[in-house]
């Protein structure tokens, strides 16, 4: 092909498709553009415009040039090697896009400050099995290695800060389309490294190991690394790094994590990582999102090494079953709701610096036996430790205000429990069903107690209130109001005879509720009102006196019972 004296512009699609070009002759009077060796270059000869289509071999770009235009040798069939000179500081789009030939591409050496690669730019080299970065390179475009499945080994140079979304997928479309099986190993990450973004090494398979020199790093984009199914471990040192949503998602063999200088850890950005067995969180960790580590089922270990915490997402750890123990150290640190739940094998929970603790936390660990919830902590959610059958000892903080609903529901072990002097409230069934609590003591400030508080939990023996609560108080070891006219609660797991003193005036519902070794009870000749269930699935009780020497008898007291549970 020859190109006349008066051509100005020529566009980078014009000659698409063109595979029969052999040679490119330029006039020399044209002042735009000439040529070397069959390639079309610009005037200066800077810039390299178009290689042909049909050449073959291996092709030096000049020195003298600075920039390769876009899609200069897309689609070149026989192109096997192509070396970039030292002055290139730019690759075009698309520039070596579909070369089905290229094997290898080398990158001189060079002392320009910033030399990148353009978006596509070798999209598509199926054979492309060696990449020479040089020394040089500062930034990889969109998709510019994306489906190039005979690569087995990267290493990138320490110019190298910023990796741009999907430049290392094996999506035909980025993220969808035909999937293109690689065979990527390893990738070595220079000391400049500081952005990966979105999609970059997104379902690489068979990547083995990643391995970060640098410290600069600041972000792990949007599944950078999901899907990759063979990565072992993750050893990184960041600079107040962004771990996004689901970047290392679904990596089954990942077994050790160790970070430092990691900020935030995103939403499910380690989940469902079957294999992973322990977690180094670093120092410097301030939050991590929703679903952050869901379902590493053979997790055991995660050291907190910091104290910088601030929150724990929803379901962060749930599932993880193998996990024993917590102990962790936050700043003013909020757990999400679920956050731990469903950990069986979950049996001791050390915390200090945690603000508040969610609904459902930590629910259903068959295995937990001892928490120490730590000074500082505000707010325990509702269910927050239901159905931990195991949960004997739990230490509530001074500084606690609020125990929401059924937060001990079904903790059967749970034998003793103090509730601080800033609770106001013990709201419904708080310690239903804690068959084992023995002992309760409340605190100054609790000036409302729901009936239902302390449903089925049978083996109450003393109840203790502080001297200065100002709304109960308690006698002989039952449940009081400070002028002691109401009975709240009974002592559930005394023996025979129960006496209502003379001054009450009223019996609150579900006052005796479940209390299984009562056999008697003589009620005050005072007493006016019975509530709700009072004496409600006494199995033994046998006689009710009222003080006014109406006896009811066994034989009625059925019907004494039906009347009571109808007020």
């Amino acid at each position: 092909m020859s190109i006349g004296k008066s051509c100005t512009t020529i566009s980078a699609t014009a000659f698409n498709n063109a595979t029969k070009l052999e040679n490119i002759n330029v006039s020399e009077d044209n002042e735009k553009y000439s040529s070397v060796d069959g390639a079309l270059l610009n005037k200066e000869k800077t810039s390299i415009v178009l290689y042909p289509k049909s050449k073959s071999g291996e092709f030096v770009i000049p020195d003298t040039v600075t920039s390769i235009a876009n899609r200069a040798f897309s689609s070149c069939p026989n192109l096997t090697k192509i070396t970039i000179g030292a002055n290139v500081e730019s690759v075009g789009a698309y520039a070596f896009s579909e070369c089905i030939a290229l094997t290898d591409v080398v990158f001189k050496d060079s002392t320009i400050d910033k030399k990148t690669i353009g978006n596509y730019a070798f999209y598509n080299c199926r054979a492309l099995s060696n990449v020479d970065f040089g020394n040089a390179v500062t930034s990889i475009g969109s998709c510019a290695f994306m489906i190039d499945k005979s690569l087995e080994n990267v290493e990138f140079p320490d110019s190298l800060e910023e990796i741009d979304y999907c430049a290392f997928s094996c999506y035909e479309n980025g993220t969808t389309g035909t999937y293109v099986a690689s065979n990527l190993k390893s990738v070595k990450f220079g000391t400049g490294l500081k952005t990966i973004n979105n999609y970059a090494f997104y379902r690489n398979e068979k990547l083995e190991t990643i391995e970060f020199l640098g410290n600069n790093l600041s972000l792990i984009g949007f599944r950078a690394f999901q899907d990759c199914l063979s990565l072992t471990e993750l050893n990184l040192t960041g600079n107040n790094t962004v771990i996004d949503d689901c970047a290392f998602n679904n990596n089954y063999t990942l077994k050790d994590i160790v970070l430092s200088g990691v900020k935030t850890i995103g939403y499910s950005a380690f989940s469902r990582n079957y294999n992973l067995k322990s977690i180094d969180l670093g120092e410097d960790l301030i939050s991590i999102g929703s679903y952050a580590f869901y379902e590493n089922i053979d997790l055991e270990t995660v050291e907190f090494t910091g104290s910088n915490l601030t929150s724990i997402g929803q379901y962060a750890f749930q599932n993880c079953k193998a996990l024993t123990e917590l102990n962790l150290t936050g700043n003013n640190t909020v757990i999400g709701d679920y956050a731990f739940n469903n950990n069986y094998a979950l049996k001791e929970i050390v915390l200090s610096g945690v603000k508040t603790i969610g609904s459902g936390a930590f629910c259903g660990n068959d295995a937990l036996k001892n928490a120490n919830l730590g000074e500082g902590l505000i707010s325990i959610g509702s269910y927050a430790f239901q159905s931990c059958p195991n949960l004997e000892t739990i230490t509530l903080p001074e500084s606690l205000t609020l125990i929401d609903d059924y937060v001990f529901k079904d903790c059967s072990k749970l034998a003793n429990i103090e509730i601080p002097n800033k609770i106001t409230s013990l709201n419904d069934n708080t310690f239903e069903n804690c068959s084992s609590l023995k002992n309760i003591s409340i605190g100054r400030g609790c000036t409302s107690i729901s009936s239902t508080a302390f449903a089925g939990a049978n083996s109450i023996e003393k109840i203790t209130v502080d001297e200065n609560n100002k709304r109960y108080t308690s006698v002989d070891g039952a449940l009081y109001n400070k002028d002691k006219t109401t009975l709240v609660l009974s002592p559930k797991n005394r023996a025979g005879e129960f006496a209502v003193p003379d001054a009450v005036t009223s019996i609150a519902s579900y006052a005796f509720d479940n209390s299984p070794n009562l056999t008697k009870v003589i009620i005050g000749k005072n007493v006016t009102t019975i509530g709700t269930g009072a004496f409600r699935n006494c199995k033994s009780l046998e006689t009710v006196v009222f003080e006014d020497s109406y006896t009811v008898q066994k034989r009625q007291l059925a019907i004494m019972r039906l009347i009571i549970a109808l007020h």
